[in-house]
């Protein structure tokens, strides 16, 4: 039971992700999204026009070094292409930038440029505009330009820098997509702008990390033939909810009892969501089960508790 964290936690640990708070508590999909995208955007080109810069932006994202020219092409020109051409190059820009981010954080990984990037946060507020200026050595400046051009972001975790997904700046083009996609561009945003776990660490408390897993059910529910609902279903964070991370866990050993226990803290917020949450929620289903399970064992993480979060979330 010691080494519940350490079992569990193995699976979370990689990208930073989160999402940020919603005013209203347990706010459905609809509540966080903007007013219908399409009454919204301005009128495109003649279709041929429009068909011209659809098919120059592909053109220009078949070519991984030109990542850039094509995210600058399509900031520029996406007013000028319909709704489904404008949502077609927003996913097709995600999906390149996804495909290049490896190779992106293979060459950050390089042990001068990182201990140049640590020398020059100990200077300056951490800040990618100012690295790129306060660094010295030309190759790392080049990195660091291209981080930023071809749309990420440049995060750090226990003392190692890697590039992220800037999904802030696709707020850009949300006015422009279906509404599927503008409410998705709304979640990761969010999820950039404010992450609810680094360093292993929980950032946000248990309800709002609750709120964001239900704004993610809420999208596949309402959402189930987007092109993006399959990866949200598959979001990490709904793992997160039942197993924490590993420095913070959801069951801990207890040294007075000498059992591994629920957290209060999270017990807490799984009463309140199941009590005042959807009441369709699949989800809170899975909690309210758990919590009844929990009563059953006086909170202790037990054999038959683990049985049921293997077959109820990896199952």
């Amino acid at each position: 039971m010691i080494s519940f964290a350490l079992k569990y936690s193995k699976a979370f640990i990689g990208a930073v992700i989160g999402f940020a708070a919603f005013t209203a508590p347990f706010a459905t999909v609809t509540s966080a999204a903007s007013p219908d995208a399409a009454a919204a955007r301005p009128e495109p080109s003649s279709s041929s026009a429009a068909a011209a810069v659809f098919q120059r932006f592909q053109q220009l994202l078949r070519n991984p070094s030109d990542l850039a020219k094509a995210r600058a092409y399509a900031i520029n020109h996406i007013r000028e292409v319909d709704q489904k051409q404008a949502t077609l190059m927003t996913l097709h820009l995600e999906n390149a930038q996804l495909a290049y981010l490896p190779k992106l954080k293979k060459q950050l990984m390089d042990d001068a440029i990182q201990q140049e990037l640590s020398a020059s946060v100990l200077e300056i507020e951490y800040n990618l505009d100012s690295m790129i200026k306060m660094v010295k050595n030309a190759k790392t400046r080049a990195l660091l330009q291209e981080v930023k051009s071809k749309g990420y972001q440049l995060w750090s975790s226990e003392g190692v820098y890697y590039p992220v997904m800037h999904y802030s700046g696709y707020k850009q083009f949300r006015s422009y997509v279906n509404k599927d996609i503008a409410v998705y561009i709304d979640l990761k945003a969010a999820e950039y702008d404010q992450p609810s776990f680094s360093d292993g660490a929980l950032l946000l408390p248990w309800d709002q990390l609750l709120e964001r897993a239900l704004a993610y059910e809420s999208f596949a529910k309402q959402y189930p033939k987007s092109s993006r609902a399959e990866a949200i279903r598959r979001h990490p964070l709904f793992s997160r909810i039942f197993f924490g991370s590993s420095n913070t866990p959801v069951y801990d050993y207890s040294q007075e009892t000498n059992k591994t226990v629920i957290s209060p803290d999270v017990r807490n917020a799984y009463e309140k969501a199941v009590a005042k949450g959807p009441k369709d929620s699949e989800l809170l289903s899975k909690i309210g089960r758990l919590l009844t399970l929990l009563d059953q064992t006086n909170n202790e993480f037990t054999p038959e508790i683990e049985r049921f979060l293997e077959q109820s979330v990896n199952g």
